[in-house]
């Protein structure tokens, strides 16, 4: 699975990247040693600016690190400067409520995989404790570290996903680490008025963790879809919807002409990629009986297995069964409510992938700033009794290993300030831009947000986006968007951007 994963960058390739020489610091100065501070050069940083959160916007720069190996453990080191005049909490947390909690992700997208943070058995998350600093001063540079589990051997590159605009951190190496995995920067004053600006501090290890229990490898989920059916693909397995307005008459178990021919596709993916097991699972909408409903997807799914049993044979191991509607692929509500009934009336074929070679794929290369604009376009929306005007300004998009990037800029036009941001870009899809798609143009295949991990029971889960980032509302300000999807084909070097409410754009090129 990763016989072509990028080679290790070696720290001369990295300080390539960043623009630094040995010694340097990455806006290229060399450090100097000064009282209170670091009084050794800081290690090489890939380093962006954003917005983050959670109870107000700031602005900061997000440096990471290191991504070092311990022998039990993976430790992320990354360091916070608050930009603004003004102490503030430019914190990285899961919530409001869960502030001593970052919300970051170790992502390798040639391997499929993600890695999200070590906890103890009692939730707590283990690495730095900023508990104790409520604010963060600005100018003053706050070393951290996270632990992850430990990473596979043969994985040398990766990206680090982070709770802020700055979003994706890619081509970020894995090295092996030397000494305790603590912070390396002399701890943080006990009192604000101690700390210097333009000086680097770290963080004491929180000491009231116990043992790791938590934290976890999660596979990426990516969904594709056509007129005929959506599939989720993981490196492990696929998840085939057939669409049943497709296959079936209204109310009727009976395949359509057209349902033959698309069998007979998915048959002939079967043969090329499945292991021996099918699980065949019949799903309705929620309109009628829940009782009707049952027997309807039982009568389908045994249909479809009947079919599929005729063209491929007795080799393989069929399990059919009937869901009806207690198992939506997504909650039927808001504006959406009949797009997402038609995704529910579906036929489900599960089966694991026989071990196969990947497409050449490499983790992308560190990426300070987007590529310039090539497309925009302006939209109102709604917000409470006011309207709002917006403006997106398309970004060139760009492949991480097995996915590509959707990268984007929206900005507030006014006239008032936004009473939220993200709510209107979310749609069935899931994630913070589930309304938003990428299109091959020459298939018609349509690229939707990659999930990470499997959905909870309360049908919510992460995708790699911009997650809980706080997005600056007042007018004239911008927020950088982006989203990660499955990768087209090597050969499609553009493609067509479903931008929800801002209207579609092609020819968005792939750089």
């Amino acid at each position: 699975m990763r016989s072509f994963r990028k080679t290790a960058l070696a720290l001369s390739v990295a300080l390539a990247l960043t623009g630094c020489s040995d010694g340097d610091a990455p806006d290229g100065t060399t450090p100097t040693p000064t009282t209170g501070g670091r009084a050794t050069p800081e290690p090489v940083a890939y380093a962006k600016e954003g917005w983050t959160g959670p109870v107000g916007p700031v602005r900061v720069r997000l440096e990471v690190g290191a991504v070092e190996k311990h022998a039990d453990q993976t430790i992320l080191r990354f360091y916070v400067t608050n930009l603004g005049e003004r102490p503030a909490f430019p914190d990285l947390s899961t919530s409001i409520a869960q502030r001593s909690d970052v919300s970051m992700t170790l992502l390798d997208p040639v391997g499929g995989r993600a890695y999200l943070p070590l906890r103890d058995a009692g939730n707590r998350q283990i690495g730095s404790d900023t508990r104790r600093q409520p604010q963060y001063q600005p100018g003053v540079r706050y070393e951290h570290v996270l632990a992850f589990p430990r990473l596979p051997a043969d994985l040398t590159t990766l990206t680090v996903l982070t709770n802020t605009t700055a979003g994706e951190f890619t081509g970020i190496p894995v090295t092996e680490g030397a000494g305790a995995p603590g912070p390396s920067a002399p701890p943080v004053p006990a009192a604000p008025k101690d700390l210097v600006a333009g000086q680097t501090y770290g963080f004491p290890l929180r000491e009231d963790v116990g043992p790791a229990e938590g934290g976890s490898e999660v596979e990426l989920t990516g969904l594709t879809e056509t007129d005929v059916k959506s599939t989720s693909s993981s490196a492990d397995g696929e998840e085939v919807g057939l669409r049943t307005d497709v296959l079936f008459a209204l109310d009727s178990a009976k395949l359509s002409p057209r349902a033959r021919a698309v069998l007979d596709d998915v048959a002939a993916e079967i043969e090329a990629r499945a292991d021996v097991q099918l699980s065949i699972t019949g799903h309705t909408d929620d309109t009628g009986t829940p009782a009707h409903n049952l027997d309807l997807s039982e009568r389908r799914a045994d249909a479809v297995l009947k079919e599929l049993k005729a063209r491929l044979g007795d080799g393989w191991k069929y399990l059919a069964r009937g869901a009806g509607e207690s198992e939506p692929a997504v909650e039927p509500g808001g504006q959406d409510v009949e797009e997402a009934r038609a995704r529910n009336r579906r036929v489900e074929i599960a089966y694991d992938l026989r071990p196969q070679e990947p497409p050449p794929s490499v983790n992308a290369a560190f990426r300070d700033v987007d590529g310039p604009v090539v497309a925009s376009e302006e939209a109102e929306f709604a917000a409470l009794s006011s309207t709002t005007r917006r403006r997106i300004d398309v970004k060139p998009f760009y492949r991480d290993g097995a996915y590509l990037v959707a990268v984007f800029d929206i900005t507030n036009l006014g006239p008032g300030t936004l009473s939220e941001t993200l709510p209107h870009y979310r749609g069935v899809n899931g994630g913070q831009f589930g309304a938003f798609t990428v299109i091959d143009p020459a298939s018609g295949i349509r690229y939707a947000s990659v999930r990470l991990g499997p959905v909870s029971p309360t049908g919510r889960a992460p995708y790699a986006d911009p997650g809980g980032t706080i997005f600056q509302t007042t007018p004239d300000t911008t927020n950088r968007g982006f989203f990660y999807v499955p990768t087209p084909p090597a050969s499609v070097t553009s493609v067509t951007f479903d931008a929800g409410p801002f209207g579609t754009f092609p020819d968005i090129p792939i750089r």
